[in-house]
């Protein structure tokens, strides 16, 4: 009997489970972190990927020649690999340290209907973390239920430092909302919109 959790079987287990009933020539190719079996059932040509320990696949398709099998296997590890090297550059992206500062004002666009922007003033950073204050800002109609907002400078504060993890991406960094995401303010005024 199998243990539930396909992360904890063995490869034998794995290959019992996955590989295909009433296969005839099948191959079992191993790369990456996938796995496809390409096979032949009743004159057809076929091949079913798997992704990791994973045992629901990721594709299972009929094919017209072995050109298009062979052509379809190679897309799929070549589209595993590209996963493997983004994954691996976000984890090293993710190790660096970001560059946000205290005293910088940050600006947090959020909802849903409408669109809501706050603005903070950094009152502290360690390597992965800001703290935030929030500040006041001034909005002015610009339309009908939107305008533009700035926040009131120097920084008036108007509510308690709430800590927020910093998010490093090839991008930038990106600060962690309940609502939203946000960003070192570019000094521009922001467009909000409100829902009448």
């Amino acid at each position: 009997m199998y243990r539930t959790d396909p992360r904890q079987f063995t490869p034998e287990q794995l290959d019992s489970l996955r590989r295909p009933r009433n296969a005839e020539a099948c191959e079992m190719i191993v790369s990456v972190d996938g796995t496809v079996y390409a096979y032949q059932q009743a004159g057809k040509l076929l091949a079913v990927a798997y992704i990791g320990k994973g045992l629901k696949s990721a594709f299972h398709f009929v094919f017209r020649t072995a050109e298009q099998r062979d052509a379809r296997i190679k897309e799929f590890f070549a589209g595993r690999q590209a996963h493997q090297d983004l994954m691996a550059s976000r984890r090293a992206d993710s190790t660096q340290a970001h560059s946000i500062k205290a005293g910088e004002i940050v600006v947090n666009s959020w909802g849903w209907e409408q669109t809501n922007i706050d603005f903070y003033v950094v009152t502290k950073t360690s390597k992965n973390f800001v703290w935030l204050q929030p500040i006041k800002a001034h909005a002015e109609e610009t339309g009908f239920m939107s305008g533009k907002t700035t926040p009131v400078l120097p920084p008036s504060p108007c509510g308690e430092v709430t800590m927020h993890r910093v998010s490093i991406w090839t991008g930038g960094a990106s600060i962690n909302f309940k609502h939203g995401g946000g960003s070192v303010w570019d000094g521009k005024a922001e467009a909000y919109s409100c829902y009448a």
